[in-house]
């Protein structure tokens, strides 16, 4: 039987890609893997334990998948429940999610070169291409309802940004999984 997965999302654009990825079938695990059907929104892994590793899920483990823009976020798993996760797995938005809507507005070279020094990415998106709701659930949705342009977005950002071994949101889709 297969392992559940635990999908943590840190904010409301996050769970619309998630959404996006997984109403189209382009992302490694479906809802129904998905513990209780759904993501997950609990960022403590001292909360994550109480709220659902305290439960019999039968043979399966679980899997954690956490999506993310910083990395000194930890999630340290105490024992005795480590033995019911087989892994975590972290995948990251560097800077911001909002890196994404730079991306997809084509944006990302004159971000990087004149301002990425001087401006998070939200206050670009804020302030230079007049975005206010960028992390907003509704507007993640509607920029990305066109597959193509969400896909060319994630691979885009795979490429532009020096992860270092970390992972990004790509590395959940499908396609991504093609040389393994």
């Amino acid at each position: 039987m297969a392992d559940l997965v635990a999908c943590i999302c840190e904010g409301s654009a996050e769970k619309a890609i998630i959404d996006l990825l997984l109403d189209r079938d382009l992302i490694v695990f479906n809802r129904h893997d998905m513990l209780e059907g759904d993501y997950i929104t609990t960022r403590s892994a001292r909360i994550f334990q109480s709220r659902y590793l305290n439960r019999e899920y039968g043979d399966r483990l679980i899997k954690v998948v956490r999506l993310l823009d910083s990395e000194n976020d930890e999630f340290n798993i105490q024992q005795p429940y480590q033995s019911k996760i087989s892994y975590v797995s972290n995948h990251y938005t560097k800077p911001e999610i909002e890196i994404l809507v730079i991306i997809a507005f084509e944006k990302y070279e004159e971000y990087s070169n004149k301002y990425g020094n001087q401006l998070k990415a939200s206050e670009y998106c804020r302030n230079i291409l007049g975005l206010r709701q960028v992390k907003s659930y509704d507007f993640v949705t509607n920029l990305f309802s066109n597959t193509d342009l969400l896909l060319r977005t994630l691979r885009s950002y795979n490429t532009y940004k020096k992860f270092n071994g970390l992972k990004s949101i790509y590395h959940l889709l499908k396609e991504s999984r093609h040389g393994e």
